[in-house]
């Protein structure tokens, strides 16, 4: 994080069911945004996201999110922005056909012809909580969480910041969907997570999903699904 200006990360919490408790939050989700500003050419944007609601203490939540994220840092090439969970162009592609699940199926087993791609029903939860946190928290602004979820749902910082002025809360779902990567069950093979799509629409959530995954399919390799993904050096960072 250190030696990325550009990148931040987010601690999300929310509540699951709905009319559970905002004080007692029971979903955790740790987002890394990549607000890449490339020197020319447009300005592009990336995500990684991991999400817990299995742990019963917030600690453990956290402790499990972190540990995956490390884990895709470790898994992928992050330099490329293809390694990051990008969203489409297009706002009014709002539900999958039927057709672009099959599509990307073929261009995954175009490459690994032994792997099953899945797209579960997507997770939702209650957004309680959002708190930007990184080495470069205050160079992207105060609220900076809030522009990240801007990215995913226009309007609703506007209505987080006035939820948070009378102490209330936004009472929206928001959907996390994710497309995995299974090879066949072997000791030394592991599902890979190939796209997530994060929207407050289930039917957008997919579509994201699926797109991230088609951007994300370019760079897999066969040693991602590997579970003894060597870790990588940690660089060092020239002093100021």
């Amino acid at each position: 994080m250190e030696k990325h200006p550009g990148w931040m990360a987010v601690w999300l919490e929310g509540i699951d069911p709905p009319r559970r408790q905002a004080s007692s939050p029971n979903v955790t989700a740790l987002m890394v945004a990549n607000f890449k500003i490339p020197k020319d050419g447009p300005a592009e944007f990336g995500f990684l996201c991991s999400k817990n609601s299995e742990g019963a203490k917030k600690k453990d939540r956290e402790k499990d999110c972190t540990k995956d994220l490390i884990g895709d840092f470790d898994l992928l090439p992050i330099e490329d922005m293809k390694a990051w969970c990008q969203m489409p162009d297009t706002k009014t592609k709002l539900d999958l056909a039927p057709s672009d699940l099959d599509n990307l199926t073929k261009s995954i087993r175009a490459k690994f012809p032994r792997v099953t791609v899945e797209l579960p029903e997507p997770s939702a939860f209650v957004l309680v909580g959002a708190q930007s946190w990184g080495p470069h928290e205050k160079a992207h602004g105060a609220e900076a969480e809030l522009a990240m979820l801007e990215k995913f749902d226009p309007g609703f910082a506007e209505l987080l910041r006035e939820a948070r002025r009378v102490g209330g809360m936004v009472r929206k779902q928001w959907f996390v969907a994710c497309v995995t990567a299974k090879p066949d069950a072997k000791d030394d093979l592991r599902p890979v997570n190939v796209g997530f799509g994060f929207a407050t629409d289930r039917n957008l959530a997919r579509v994201r999903a699926v797109h991230a995954a088609e951007v994300r399919t370019q760079i897999l390799t066969d040693d991602m699904f590997k579970k003894d993904t060597p870790q990588k050096a940690v660089p060092e960072v020239a002093p100021p």
